[in-house]
């Protein structure tokens, strides 16, 4: 079965031996990117940090990060076992960008547990790191699927 949500993808990471939380704080401006790095450089676990430093009492206190940096989590993502081969990862992603699913449109849900809207909106409400020491600042990572709805005219969009 495919995953259906973030927290039933951070429980099957964790079921699967892919997954380490980290609890100790950690600092948004460096650490976290340094601790990344080093992970995925010795292809180790996803990593939620779970204690950053200035988002203990922001509405966004974790962050999760190397959740699809191995062929066996990608394989793990689409419902397949671990050790699946990337020729058939391949067949199944290409199976089913010729078949998409169609959106499901639900009236509650954890999906509607925070909504966030006009001058409400703050960025600095999400622990989003410094990645890299010469970045201007923070930035969100572009490699996500965003999936957005226009409040005026109902359009729906996705994307990267």
């Amino acid at each position: 079965m495919v995953v259906k949500d973030l927290r039933n993808w951070i429980e099957k990471l964790e079921t699967n031996g892919e997954l380490k939380r980290i609890k100790a704080s950690v600092d948004w401006e460096g650490e976290i990117a340094e601790i990344r790095r080093q992970v995925l450089e010795r292809r180790g676990p996803a990593i939620l940090f779970e204690s950053i430093k200035d988002h203990e009492n922001t509405w966004c206190r974790k962050l999760l990060v190397g959740d699809l940096a191995t062929t066996s989590r990608i394989a793990l993502m689409l419902g397949l076992s671990k050790d699946t081969p990337r020729t058939d990862i391949l067949q199944v992603l290409k199976r089913m960008l010729k078949e998409p699913m169609r959106p499901e449109y639900v009236v509650t849900g954890a999906v509607k547990e925070n909504i966030v809207m006009g001058d409400e909106v703050d960025l600095f409400q999400i622990p989003v790191p410094k990645w890299h020491p010469l970045d201007g600042g923070r930035y969100i990572n572009t490699w996500c699927g965003v999936v957005t709805i226009d409040p005026e005219n109902g359009d729906l969009n996705v994307g990267t």
